[in-house]
């Protein structure tokens, strides 16, 4: 089941439609055709305290993690990281051009031999392995 964690800085709170970024990631990852729509877990974090560079408080930031599950080539996982790196910079467009503003975005392979998992949720057998 593919993660995606958006943490920013809570000043981007009261300029970023959050709620639409996640919708847009969503978007963007299920045109990769490498995650199913019923297995995303997509969420945001918000950090009430924060420093960014010279520790202005307008200064903002906004870091991705994507986390899936192994045994994709590197240009798969390149594809995924571009193409939701490609979507997060065009919805955090007018950010860039009015703001200072850091956006990082990580993907991780989840170790599943130490992972475990129980969901009521509806899902395809080969989502839970």
């Amino acid at each position: 089941m593919p993660h995606i964690v958006v943490e920013h800085s809570g000043n981007l709170a009261d300029t970023v439609d959050v709620a639409g970024l996640l919708q847009c990631l969503k978007k963007a990852a299920l045109e990769t055709r490498q995650m199913q729509e019923e297995g995303l877990r997509i969420r945001s974090l918000a950090s009430p305290h924060w420093l960014v560079g010279d520790g202005s408080p307008t200064n903002a930031f906004m870091h991705i993690t994507v986390r899936i599950r192994p045994g994709r080539s590197e240009a798969v996982k390149t594809d995924v990281l571009e193409t939701l790196h490609e979507a997060a910079c065009n919805w955090l467009q007018p950010q860039f051009e009015t703001m200072a503003l850091g956006l990082t975005i990580e993907l991780q392979e989840i170790d599943i031999a130490f992972r475990r998992l129980r969901s009521s949720l509806p899902t395809s057998p080969e989502l839970i392995k």
